[in-house]
């Protein structure tokens, strides 16, 4: 079993696990112990805290994914790296501390409309610093080739705390206040586990090695990571900036109801995150072995694989989505298009697949910054114009179109450098078989029947038509083919 196989199935189970909790907490739990501004105010501050921490890192990711492989070697001339990379982005927190507690008066002056965030602003800082923390430690783990336990501990455990902190408020033994608190506190438990535990397995090490300084050592570094610090960039404006802005433009209402639908709508992207937290550092070493014919293998692979699963979670969330808010109170309903068009995004998202990590990995990385200096531009451009004039449905259309812009010109940017095309006649077949399998679940019976019962018949009308087609073309043995890589 290929170790993209391994790894990205157990990736995949854990982040499903994680789902499950956070659809528990998110679709059962927040919005009937939780006002909907007190939703929003959370997404807020982990929108911001995303943001605060991809300045604070500098690029410092794509510098560890990038260049460790040349300094994976016994050899002293080498060592320091990781000591290194943790000055190098600790300096960087402290410059986007300045920077934040710089713009904060100017971010209160749009929030003036929302009391509660002016309240608990402040808490962006700490906890953008165990955000930063954490994905500082899971970046060395991705470069050994160990992706399970960082995720464990984001998707998982993050996740049961929060559980136990909700209920708590439900229960009433706590308010809002403590339950803040302890947010807090659960982020900076998971960022402490996670460091022990790789510095335990010898991944990250604190030797300081005066030699590994060089200045032309250090410019390529330095060069390098501002030039993935503006690709990561696209990544963290495209998650953040519709609820940023939305909040700003309406308030935190309706960030608490975009939130719920927008995590509906981002369940698709499950498949990706599993897939690509390995197959990046094997990219990286094969563009350091210059096998193009093994990058093209991945990008095929992976799109296609992506894909499927992608349309087929889309639908079984569409195919249920009308029964699944029966569950909510009728308020959270309007977000009905946001799921379709955050899903929808994230669909064309995973069916570009690996190409972000591809160009920013490849001899050519620095056209991908005029591409993400680009595509930030226009996912602003589109959320000022859309969030004023259609509100919540505004914000996911910039996102989806925004999405559409991105890996477009990614894909055309591979394609033309490097002859890189992941995309053929099995993507029309398998999205037709999809769309078949899905039009007629939908149009079964089952309107009149309690929604316990019509969406477990739905999803299993649909999956058993999709395997009986998938099956009778011989869809099972090209797949199971795709992914022995």
């Amino acid at each position: 079993m290929g170790i993209i196989q391994r790894q990205g199935a157990w990736n995949t189970i854990i982040s499903y696990i994680g789902v499950g909790i956070g659809t528990l907490n998110l679709i059962f739990l927040y919005p009937f112990f939780f006002q909907t501004d007190e939703i929003g105010l959370i997404r807020i501050l982990t929108s911001l805290a995303l943001l605060f921490s991809h300045v604070s890192s500098m690029g410092i990711g794509g510098i560890i994914l990038r260049f460790f492989p040349h300094f994976r070697t016994p050899d002293r001339r080498n060592a320091g790296f990781p000591s290194a990379a943790w000055l190098y982005a600790g300096i960087g927190f402290f410059l986007a501390l300045f920077l934040y507690l710089l713009i904060r008066p100017f971010i209160l002056h749009y929030y003036d409309h929302s009391p509660l965030f002016q309240e608990y602003d402040l808490y962006v800082i700490p906890l953008a610093l165990f955000v930063f923390v954490y994905n500082l430690v899971e970046l060395f783990d991705r470069a050994h080739f160990q992706t399970m336990f960082t995720l464990l501990g984001r998707e998982v455990l993050l996740r049961l705390f929060t559980t136990f902190g909700i209920l708590a408020v439900g229960l009433g033994y706590w308010d809002f206040e403590v339950f803040m608190l302890w947010f807090l506190g659960i982020h900076a438990l998971i960022a402490l586990l996670a460091l022990g535990k790789s510095m335990y397995a010898g991944r990250i090490g604190w030797s300081f090695n005066p030699t590994f300084f060089k200045p032309r050592r250090l410019k390529v570094l330095f060069r390098y990571g501002m030039f993935t610090f503006m690709t990561g960039a696209s990544t963290f404006v495209v998650q953040t900036i519709d609820s940023i802005m939305l909040g700003a433009y309406v308030n935190l209402d309706a960030v608490g109801i975009y939130t719920i639908a927008f995590f509906m709508g981002s369940v698709i992207a499950i498949p990706f995150r599993g897939i690509s937290r390995i197959a990046i550092p094997v990219i990286s070493q094969a563009w350091k072995e210059s096998d193009q014919v093994k990058i093209n293998r991945v990008y095929a692979v992976t799109s296609y694989l992506q894909f499927m699963a992608g349309a087929i979670t889309l639908s079984l969330i569409m195919l249920s989505l009308s029964d699944l808010f029966t569950f909510l109170p009728e308020i959270y309903s309007t977000g009905f298009w946001v799921v379709f068009l955050i899903g929808l995004g994230h669909l064309i998202d995973m069916t570009g697949g690996l190409n972000a990590n591809i160009l920013a990995t490849s001899p050519k990385y620095h056209i991908d910054l005029v591409v993400n200096i680009s595509f930030i531009l226009v996912c602003i451009l589109l959320n000022i114009l859309l969030i004023p004039a259609y509100g919540l449905n505004g914000a996911a259309l910039a996102s989806l179109l925004s999405y559409v812009f991105l890996n477009t010109a990614r894909c055309i940017i591979l394609y033309r450098l490097f002859d890189f095309n992941p995309f053929g006649w099995r993507f029309f077949i398998a999205g037709i078989l999809v769309s078949i399998a899905g039009f007629l679940a939908w149009h079964l019976p089952f309107d009149e029947w309690t929604p316990y019962l019509a969406i477990p018949l739905r999803s299993f009308v649909f999956l058993s038509l999709l395997a009986t087609f998938g099956y009778a073309i011989g869809l099972h043995k090209q797949i199971q083919s795709d992914i022995r890589i």
